[in-house]
């Protein structure tokens, strides 16, 4: 039987640290192993975890009694192994450690369940399949294994996945009754939520789906993404929600209302943050040159849905027709959620 990378990375480490000490020598050949990366190829996660989770590692770590250079190269590995499966965390050492061994655990059984299903298929009878894989979100490093092992397929399954996410907003209806720019009477909102049920229907996966066209889409995806993300209750995505109004995204009376009704409390902490730079004149994005008009908008947004969720701010009347129309798209889009509360 052949022993695999992690195999003769443990087998050293076991050998290295066999007298329950970190010494000198000890600390400087396990940092030398840390840093040549076991599997020749860079950093072995398995053999990496398992040093963290050694017992003469964890008990000088509780004793606060780890070597400089040694504890340097384990919190880069650490570091490395956090990025290679997309987990990141500021937990204290042994949660982390354990968080980091549960998602290495979880993304390899999955990732060994669907590679050897498709080992069982041909493309056709693949692709669907691994194109529900992708829309989990796998680990980084274990859709790079993916790429390598599936390459064609891979690039299939991607590029309709892509697509998926690209067309939700094919039903120009359904775009249309999002923009909330006149009042929905009962028949609009059931019209509406029929042809939102009606895209979701046509999706391999939901919440995936959802969550890549909220961040990687452009035009009216987001749009019709966030509003299935309401239908679904799916809270997580409230932040992605949050941060385009803070971001100014032309929508932003749309995706407040929505945030706030999937996290009150959160929606409440940041977009009293985002007014609150904004009235120090600070920069609330990352974007220094950002358009005026959208921000104008994010901003009435933000004052139109913060008093609904007990922010600490005032209801305001709009003064002008144009801050009016934006109040009311918030409040008409706030006025639709109801129905799923």
């Amino acid at each position: 039987m052949h022993s695999t990378p992690s195999d003769d990375m443990i087998e050293a480490i076991d050998a290295i640290l066999d007298d329950g000490e970190l010494d000198e020598s000890s600390t400087r050949q396990l940092s030398q192993l840390l840093g040549s990366g076991a599997n020749g190829t860079g950093v072995d996660i398995d053999g990496v975890l398992y040093l963290a989770e050694h017992p003469v590692v964890r008990q000088a770590v509780d004793d606060r009694d780890i070597p400089d250079e040694f504890a340097d190269a384990l919190t880069r590995a650490i570091g490395t192994v956090s990025a290679m499966l997309g987990e990141w965390t500021g937990a204290p050492f042994d949660a982390q450690i354990d968080r980091l061994r549960r998602r290495f655990r979880r993304e390899q059984e999955k990732y060994e369940l669907v590679t050897q299903k498709l080992d069982e298929l041909d493309a056709d009878q693949g692709a669907p399949i691994l194109g529900r894989y992708l829309d989990t979100s796998p680990a980084p490093v274990f859709s790079e294994r993916m790429a390598n092992r599936f390459g064609d397929l891979y690039e299939r399954s991607q590029s309709e996945s892509e697509d998926a996410r690209n067309r939700l907003a094919e039903d120009e209806r359904l775009v249309e009754l999002l923009r909330f720019e006149t009042p929905l009477d009962d028949n609009g909102a059931d019209e509406l939520d029929r042809r939102l049920q009606s895209v979701a229907d046509e999706l391999r996966d939901v919440p995936g789906t959802i969550d890549r066209a909220l961040v990687k889409s452009t035009g009216d995806n987001p749009l019709v993404a966030a509003a299935l993300a309401v239908t679904r209750g799916l809270e997580d995505q409230a932040h992605t929600m949050m941060m385009d109004v803070a971001r100014a995204n032309p929508q932003s009376p749309q995706f407040a209302a929505f945030a706030a009704r999937l996290s009150p409390s959160l929606t409440r902490h940041v977009l009293g943050r985002f007014l609150v730079d904004v009235l120090n004149d600070s920069e609330p994005t990352a974007d220094g040159d950002i358009d005026e008009d959208a921000l104008r908008r994010a901003i009435v947004a933000a004052r139109t849905v913060l008093p609904y969720i007990g922010g600490d701010v005032d209801e305001i009347d709009q003064v002008d027709a144009e801050a009016k129309e934006i109040a009311a798209i918030t409040r008409r889009a706030w006025e639709f959620c109801e129905r799923y509360e």
